[in-house]
């Protein structure tokens, strides 16, 4: 079954709202299932960025990525993340 099928599923069960609606994004659905808005980065980049633009730290010409969190610590805890595999923040 494709994501559509999946997606008009799990609508109809009134699970995460309406998941073929493109003015609801993915952070807004998971969102109604957290206490805490979650901290984004990685929602820009294809999954072949992870192998094919990764550069080590230090390394000049790293790829940037935005990271976005309304909590210090957490964006910290973010940061790391995101150089941890190769990319500057």
């Amino acid at each position: 079954m494709g994501m559509t099928g999946w997606a008009l599923r799990l609508s109809d069960t009134g699970a995460g709202g309406d998941l073929t609606d493109p003015r609801t994004s993915a952070i807004e659905i998971a969102q109604e299932f957290l206490a805490k808005a979650p901290s984004k980065a990685f929602h820009h980049m294809g999954y072949h960025d992870l192998e094919d633009v990764t550069r080590p730290v230090g390394t000049p010409g790293r790829r940037a990525l935005a990271i976005a969190d309304d909590n210090p610590a957490d964006l910290d805890t973010v940061a790391h993340l995101v150089d941890a595999p190769g990319f500057a923040r």
